[in-house]
């Protein structure tokens, strides 16, 4: 049966002031459904039998020129879904309609962008797309604009504007890729056209130079200070925070710093979600492990004979009744990166090592983080965004009181090791690896930033006269 769509003016609801609603009717395998059209007429002015405005009916024209495109539109979605050969029902042939009513403005789109990413866990990357979307906000004032407005003119106004904002040329890129995904995206779901598409005459790829932008480490001795420094701290009574919670956050900050810089330059979002199963013992041929305890029966019955090579800490750590020594038993780690949620095996170095033995937790090593407490993605990011403001606070106050003339924070540990690796002579290849870069050109110009900034500083302090 086919569907039928008009325009009535439905009697049997009477509004306030008299007047009735005129209201779309489909019809459909006997079904009927009605939505107002969002405007009413006096039962005097209307023609019932041939649903029509009467001839004395106010503004007569121009209601029957909406009707007739509100018609026109409908007939045209039904000869959409039919090209398609699509099924409906009559929920959704109004449903298309109403969203094809909606305003697809550039703001609209970012918005449902960042719902949408927020919905996948992907925090980060949601508050980059409302990083570029405040930044295009506070550009252009609003950004309840369509499609159609950002034109090449608009680009080179945008990237202007960033630029005289002090942004680097990196910066910049990022956040004209985003709008140019978020167009992109708009051409797809129909919300702009392709013909005024403006990234095919505005080339992305010429924003980028790569300008050596120097980034601050700390030399082979400056970190001997920080790691001496920790055995002072380690001798202060706790201090209570405000929250009743127990923690030195400048014991603290020195732990997942020096813990950092032995293990990759791990980030404080990777080492705030490390449990014991990311730390194991691995037995060489030459070596092999002796428990001082039996392997339960679900375990070893499981187990070839090289599975005993790798036992993840958590195992050893449940059977030793909970012995912190069990912890010295572990000589690797597996480093897991949420940003490319690459897996990479490294040594577990000794002071790394003492470091962990600080902690006695069952849930995350660190007890920064709260499997009870800490349940979302939202929820754990929330927390570990919070910790890292006050590790970074703690954390200048420590090169106050050690005298380092730098404004460290948590990523100095990471630069720091790649810096002191490179002067160490390790190869490049080596500390890709380490460091996690998909490619060694990644490593090269990271490593040559931090270079950049020690010759800078370096050279600056020729200009003082020595006494």
């Amino acid at each position: 049966m086919d569907t039928t769509v008009k325009v009535v003016c439905y009697k049997h609801k009477i509004l306030s002031d008299g007047t009735h609603p005129l209201m779309v009717q489909a019809t459909k395998d006997r079904k009927v459904k009605r939505i107002s059209l969002g405007l009413r007429v006096r039962p005097e002015h209307w023609d019932f039998k041939k649903e029509c405005p009467k001839k004395h009916c106010p503004d007569k024209e121009l209601i029957e020129v909406y009707i007739a495109k509100t018609e026109a539109n409908y007939r045209h979605q039904l000869l959409e879904f039919k090209v398609m050969d699509k099924d409906f029902t009559l929920e959704t042939l109004f449903e298309s309609i109403e969203n094809k009513k909606k305003p697809d403005t550039v703001q609209t789109m970012f918005e449902n962008k960042i719902a949408l990413l927020l919905g996948e866990n992907s925090l980060n990357n949601a508050d980059n797309y409302k990083y570029t979307m405040r930044g295009l906000i506070k550009f252009n004032g609003h950004l309840n604009i369509p499609f159609s407005d950002v034109t090449v003119y608009f680009l080179k106004r945008y990237v202007s504007w960033m630029k005289g904002q002090g942004m680097q040329s990196v910066t910049i890129k990022n956040h004209v890729i985003r709008l140019r995904t978020i167009y992109n995206e708009a051409i797809e779901n129909k919300c702009a056209k392709r013909d005024d598409y403006p990234f095919n005459a505005f080339k992305v790829s010429k924003l980028y130079k790569w300008e050596g932008s120097p980034q601050a480490s700390l030399s082979l001795d400056e970190m001997q200070k920080i790691i001496d420094y920790r055995d002072e701290v380690a001798k202060r009574p706790i201090a209570k925070q405000n929250n009743n919670e127990k923690k030195d956050w400048q014991e603290l900050a020195l732990d997942v710093f020096i813990f950092s810089y032995y293990s990759g330059g791990m980030n404080l979002t990777d080492i705030c979600r490390l449990k014991y199963k990311n730390i194991y013992y691995d037995a060489t041929e030459a070596e092999k492990i002796k428990f001082e305890f039996n392997l339960p029966s679900y375990i070893a019955d499981n187990m070839q004979d090289d599975d005993i090579n790798e036992v993840p800490l958590d195992v050893l750590y449940d059977l030793a009744d909970g012995k912190i020594e069990s912890k010295i038993r572990a000589n690797m780690i597996s480093k897991i990166r949420q940003k490319t949620g690459k897996v990479i095996p490294l040594p577990l170095m000794p002071n790394a090592r003492m470091i962990l033995e600080r902690f006695n937790t069952d849930d995350y090593i660190f007890d920064i983080l709260d499997s009870s407490k800490h349940k979302t993605e939202i929820q754990i990011m929330g927390r570990i965004n919070r910790v890292g403001s006050k590790i970074n606070q703690a954390l200048k106050t420590v090169a106050k009181e050690t005298h380092i003339d730098k404004n460290i924070t948590m990523y100095y540990a990471r630069r720091s090791q790649a810096r002191i690796l490179h002067e160490q002579g390790i190869a490049y290849e080596i500390i890709r690896q380490i460091m996690g870069h998909e490619n060694i050109e990644t490593t090269k110009r990271y490593i040559l930033k931090i270079q950049s900034h020690q010759e800078v500083r370096d050279a600056m302090k020729t200009l003082t006269p020595k006494k």
